[in-house]
């Protein structure tokens, strides 16, 4: 990938700071900051109909190329971190970490099940995905926008995908350990459940009283935990 090739983002540089930034988000902007490559914390803005277009288009494993308003150079960035409203989930600010293109980075990156596994299709498995992210190392250029896991090739119960089944197919390192389970094929527990649910039939006749005032108990500890938030 060339810089040519990233998602291009313009900012402005912000004049309203501190306490005076719910102004700045009424005004249709949302506060941000660029910082690294050993430089001070630089405050800017971002028109928030734009960075609304943007994070539909970029995650966090995205280089994305920024470029302040009457600056002419441009640097690559990666999101840091996005802080939104706890209930509205608006974003109240973003800010970007700057990377220099000829370094390695760490970061993690989101993995994505594609196909359809003949365990699960053919024999009733359950699939399980223990890891939805892997740790990453790479030049930031080189950052796969995603990790595709094909599981088409899963067809008995037990089969599994590990980090060093992948590890070939991308340019990158991987930091996890290569014996961890990425996706794997479990059996179902149709049987073992109906089992269990016939042992709470049995257990709940021989305990019938107590299980009465348990009830009692259980309703009470439910409103109270309720009224905890």
């Amino acid at each position: 990938m060339e810089t040519k090739d990233l998602h291009n983002l313009t900012l402005d540089k912000r004049i309203i700071d501190g306490k005076n930034v719910k102004k700045l988000r009424r005004s249709g902007f949302i506060p941000a900051n660029i910082f690294g490559l050993n430089s001070e914390s630089e405050s800017v803005q971002i028109e928030s109909s734009v960075l609304t277009e943007t994070l539909k288009k970029v995650q966090k494993s995205t280089p994305i190329l920024i470029q302040k308003k009457g600056d002419s150079d441009n640097v690559v960035c990666f999101i840091e971190e996005i802080q939104r409203h706890p209930i509205t989930e608006e974003v109240l600010h973003i800010s970007f970490k700057k990377v220099d293109t000829k370094k390695p980075i760490k970061l993690s990156i989101y993995t994505s099940i594609t196909g359809e596994a003949p365990g699960v299709k053919n024999l009733g498995g359950i699939l399980l995905q223990p890891m939805n992210y892997l740790s990453i190392k790479t030049l930031p250029l080189e950052v796969p926008s995603s990790i595709v896991i094909d599981i088409s090739s899963l067809e008995e119960i037990g089969n599994s995908i590990s980090v060093k089944d992948i590890a070939e197919k991308y340019n990158c390192e991987f930091l996890d350990e290569p014996s961890s389970t990425i996706v794997r094929i479990v059996p179902p527990r149709i049987e073992e459940e109906a089992e269990e649910e016939v042992d709470d039939e049995l257990e709940g006749e021989e305990g019938m009283e107590t299980d009465e005032e348990g009830i009692t108990e259980s309703e009470d500890s439910s409103e109270n935990q309720d009224t905890t938030e």
